[in-house]
């Protein structure tokens, strides 16, 4: 990311937008919107694989599909990632020996959640 930032006060464009009066030196704008590029760039990825335990989750969500064991296809709406979400499909979750039904997919999802409680329910 360093590397990235010392680039970036080399590029003319970001040079021209620069408001400091040394304009080889990034300003704060610059950061700002390098870091939120970059933030973009990881939610977009979608943290693939990464599982998250939420003990205010009242149902376990993932993005990625292929973590669901026999997905049958839904049209559902759920309230979750503090908004309403498209749900298409729910299946069981197998982890850590413990067997999670339903869980629910979310393509857009940011995150893949288990719910503590839901867990503790079913273990």
């Amino acid at each position: 990311m360093l590397e990235r930032l010392q680039a970036a006060k080399n590029i003319s464009s970001v040079n021209a937008m620069s408001k400091s009066k040394d304009p080889t030196r990034p300003t704060t704008s610059d950061y700002e919107a390098f870091i939120t590029d970059e933030i973009n760039a990881m939610l977009s990825k979608q943290n693939h694989g990464l599982i998250y335990l939420d003990s205010g989750a009242r149902r376990a969500v993932v993005n990625d599909l292929m973590l669901l064991v026999d997905p049958t296809p839904v049209k559902k709406q759920i309230h979750t990632f503090s908004t309403p979400v498209k749900v298409t499909h729910q299946g069981t979750l197998y982890f850590k020996g413990i067997k999670l039904y339903p869980v629910y997919y979310v393509p857009n999802g940011p995150v893949n959640l288990l719910s503590v409680s839901q867990l503790c329910d079913h273990g």
